[in-house]
């Protein structure tokens, strides 16, 4: 099944909860010379699909020709989300696709402010960050501008890595890392992936359940260990690969503790100081996914 997913360009994240009735439309991008071989895929998965060629989404010309397909189970509801986003209407798009109300509200309203999608879903936490909402290593929702498009492409053998783009329980940005409804949906997503792909679930919690330094999209470190007040003790870093500095990674790679100032990060290894790492406009962050 794997390998039919991977010909429709669908995560089985997404499978599962399409054909589980959770996820009412799967919108993907497909390659020119994928667009027949996930035709006939998605009627053996028992599917509906619908694809569209773009030059024009959103208002805007865009860079080079897109095509989109809209999968379900449900061939008007692959009308219904083609027509949202032709039409430019995000919040119908967002629906279709499944996404909380609330969650799609908030990236629209931060959408044309150029913004980093995860550092607002932090903002907004009031209560501790769950791993549910933990979308650290989903690109596609959060990318929007030209900048960050041309870095993931230049960067995607990094990026586009199996091991990276299967961790998630939410592909969608969440308007916090304690929204309700979000954490929902990543419980419903670990339930069937505990059913259909027990490894794969296990790998994707271990993955997410970890504190996280982060700077920007592209520049994060994932520790295995465990946050109290401004304190993180750590006895490694797992293996995800980020743009962030060779000087700065073997720094942390050299502690096992760092301590959270308000100007910066300083790394220890037990009693003895290792370094420090400024923190400029409030990054790095320390976020304890629990």
């Amino acid at each position: 099944m794997v390998d039919d997913l991977e010909i429709c360009n669908i995560d089985i994240q997404s499978y599962l909860l399409l054909k589980d009735g959770v996820k009412p439309v799967v919108r993907v991008g497909l390659g020119r010379s994928r667009v027949d071989g996930a035709k006939e895929v998605a009627k053996k998965l028992g599917l509906e699909v619908i694809v569209k060629e773009f030059k024009h989404l959103y208002g805007g010309e865009l860079p080079e020709t897109k095509i989109n397909a809209y999968y379900s189970l449900d061939k008007n509801l692959c009308r219904k989300a083609l027509d949202a986003e032709n039409g430019g209407d995000r919040k119908k798009f967002g629906l279709i696709l499944g996404y909380p109300e609330c969650c799609i509200d908030s990236f629209i309203k931060n959408l044309s402010l150029g913004v980093d999608y995860f550092l607002i879903s932090n903002r907004n936490t009031t209560a501790k960050p769950s791993f549910f909402c933990n979308n650290l290593f989903v690109f596609d929702s959060k990318i929007s501008g030209e900048q960050e498009s041309n870095i993931f492409q230049k960067n995607a053998s990094i990026f586009d890595s199996m091991n990276i783009k299967r961790s998630f329980l939410i592909r969608h940005v969440p308007c916090s890392f304690d929204c309700n409804d979000s954490i929902e949906i990543g419980k419903k997503t670990l339930r069937l992936l505990k059913r259909h792909s027990p490894d794969l679930a296990g790998k994707i919690v271990d993955a997410l359940k970890k504190p996280v330094l982060y700077w920007n999209y592209f520049e994060w470190i994932v520790l295995n260990g465990s946050a109290e007040r401004r304190v993180l003790v750590y006895d490694s870093i797992l293996g995800f690969e980020s743009l962030i500095g060779n000087d700065i990674k073997k720094m942390v790679l050299s502690g096992n503790k760092v301590k959270i100032m308000d100007d910066n990060l300083s790394i220890f290894r037990g009693s003895e100081k290792i370094g420090d790492i400024p923190v400029k406009n409030g990054l790095p962050l320390c976020i304890d996914f629990q």
